[in-house]
């Protein structure tokens, strides 16, 4: 009987074992066609921006709201410190509530030349890539509104591509 036993399980171990090799297999390559599905698109973004920056740290919150190709309207926040340059993270809202990620790196303050690298994201953005041209319209220094806090207030063009 013990035998029996025996052979049916190894015989069920083996069905499993198959099983599980299919199913990994079929992950992998369902994974591989998904990264070989990504394209890389051209990106236009136009929103209007605030920023306050602590001056007694250089620490900065941003917030946006805008129209993005691949976005449509979106709303955004980024954070980080600007001394001696300008540097961040940051997250584009979309719409449907899918994400973008970005990292932003201004090495100069000024209102041309920063970059907004895409890191990835969720929904349709998952493992997105990317960068984008910053510049800056309509720029307005507000230093009196709350001693020790600079509001930079302005219109942002970002111009580049992602890969989604």
């Amino acid at each position: 009987m013990k035998t029996n036993i025996t052979n049916k399980a190894i015989v069920t171990m083996k069905s499993m074992t198959k099983a599980l090799v299919l199913g990994l297999t079929a992950l992998i390559l369902a994974g591989t066609a998904v990264a070989q599905d990504q394209v890389t698109r051209p990106f236009f973004a136009q929103s209007h921006v605030e920023v306050v920056i602590d001056l007694s740290t250089g620490a900065w919150y941003a917030m946006n709201e805008g129209t993005a190709t691949h976005l449509g309207h979106f709303t955004g926040e980024a954070e980080g410190i600007s001394q001696p340059s300008i540097v961040g993270e940051g997250i584009l809202n979309a719409a449907n509530g899918d994400q973008v990620f970005t990292c932003f790196e201004n090495p100069t303050g000024g209102q041309e030349g920063a970059v907004q690298y895409i890191t990835g994201g969720n929904g349709r953005f998952e493992n997105a890539t990317g960068e984008a041209i910053q510049t800056q319209h309509n720029v307005f220094y507000d230093f009196l509104t709350n001693p020790g806090f600079l509001i930079i207030t302005y219109d942002e063009v970002l111009v580049g591509t992602i890969t989604y």
